[in-house]
């Protein structure tokens, strides 16, 4: 493949998908800022869009997070952080729910360490 083609074609992508080292790649792709490698079946572009929206729900989150932990009512979450009251009642139930596996971990240290086996 020619690693100066920007716009991949189909079948570029298909190989990428069957590709035997795409877990690395996909760890690779993540974690590096390649500017102009096809990796993990994905343009330099779409990696960068993918990372600004991580980046942004990233940030979402430590803001509604914050907010919770001043008391603040849902409807004035959601006010600040631009979103709809739904939207940020789903945000509050992720981050209760990773609070709860947060809590099952400390309880529990060697139950995590069987799942990574």
């Amino acid at each position: 493949m020619n690693p100066r083609i920007r716009s991949p074609t189909t079948g570029q992508r298909a190989i990428c998908h069957g590709c035997p080292i795409l877990a690395a790649c996909r760890r690779y792709a993540k974690e590096s800022c390649e500017g102009y490698a096809f990796l993990d079946g994905l343009s330099p572009a779409q990696r960068q869009a993918g990372r600004s929206k991580r980046a942004e729900i990233a940030k979402r989150s430590r803001q509604v997070r914050a907010l919770r932990a001043l008391g603040a009512p849902t409807h004035v979450i959601a006010e600040l952080v631009g979103r709809d009251p739904s939207l940020v009642r789903g945000d509050l139930r992720a981050i209760d729910q990773q609070a709860a596996g947060d809590v099952e971990q400390q309880r529990h240290p060697q139950t995590e360490s069987l799942r990574r086996r």
